[in-house]
């Protein structure tokens, strides 16, 4: 695929070219500079000898999706068919996920899950004229889930 686009774009910018030269050609216009000398050619020459655009192997590739992983006890305590726990997060104040709280057809998961809850202090730091949520590792925090007292707040960049 990568050298049928590469192709399709070659021709296209010869052809847009081509047609440049022909109407300046086909019009007799006259290109000059400032002091009246006509530089049409090594302007045709300049549009000729333009760079190529340059495709790499990053430009045909797919971006991976980012997986958002929840924290166990956040996690539904239903089980799917293969025997794994279920992968969604619990509904609001729910031990099951909307899907589970209809039927839990494989079961539950029997242990009792520990709550592990960790409080990282973050503060407050201007970068580039924008206040950023930091916490000692580097991690910037969304500002709209810090400001709602969201439990896990999206981690948006590393400092």
């Amino acid at each position: 695929m990568e050298k049928k686009v590469r192709t399709k774009i070659d021709d296209y910018i010869l052809s847009f070219k081509k047609n440049i030269k022909d109407i300046i050609d086909k019009n007799e216009f006259v290109i000059s500079n400032k002091q009246g000398i006509d530089v049409t050619n090594t302007t045709i020459e300049m549009i000729y000898d333009f760079k190529q655009l340059d495709l790499t192997k990053d430009d045909f590739q797919k971006r991976k999706r980012t997986k958002n992983v929840i924290p166990n006890y956040e996690r539904c305590c239903a089980l799917r068919l293969n025997g794994d726990r279920c992968t969604r997060k619990k509904k609001d104040k729910e031990e099951f996920c909307g899907t589970h709280l209809k039927g839990k057809p494989y079961g539950i998961i029997e242990e009792t899950q520990a709550v592990e809850k960790n409080k990282i202090a973050v503060w407050v730091e201007d970068i580039g004229g924008i206040h950023q949520y930091i916490d000692n590792a580097g991690n910037i925090y969304s500002t709209e889930d810090i400001l709602q007292s969201v439990k896990n707040p999206r981690i948006v960049g590393k400092k």
